[in-house]
């Protein structure tokens, strides 16, 4: 694993995101998670970063997660600024300590 994390707050929230995610402000705070801005370095553009605790916890959590995700997937815009999904990420190294699942 080549990519480099970093562990921040932001809002009332930490993250563990890839250094490639700088300048952190907060966007808000939903029931299924909370959803960040942050700078791509990398490519230079702002992104969305939505945070998504315990998301295979339960059965009806794991086919909220796979719903959005499929959604997400479809909703590619012609002006990818729009809702377009970039990237789905998770810090953890094992399944067994899978806990946090990240989308921008």
């Amino acid at each position: 694993d080549s990519v480099e994390w970093y562990t921040a707050e932001c809002g009332t929230s930490q993250y563990t995101l890839p250094k490639r995610y700088q300048e952190l402000s907060p966007i808000g705070q939903g029931a299924f998670g909370a959803v960040i801005r942050a700078v791509d370095v990398v490519t230079g553009k702002d992104v969305a970063i939505k945070k998504m605790l315990r998301p295979f916890q339960s059965e009806t959590h794991a086919k909220r997660t796979y719903r959005e995700l499929k959604l997400l997937m479809h909703l590619n815009h012609r002006d990818a600024q729009v809702v377009q999904l970039y990237n789905a990420f998770t810090p953890e190294k094992n399944v067994n300590d899978f806990q946090t699942m990240y989308v921008n």
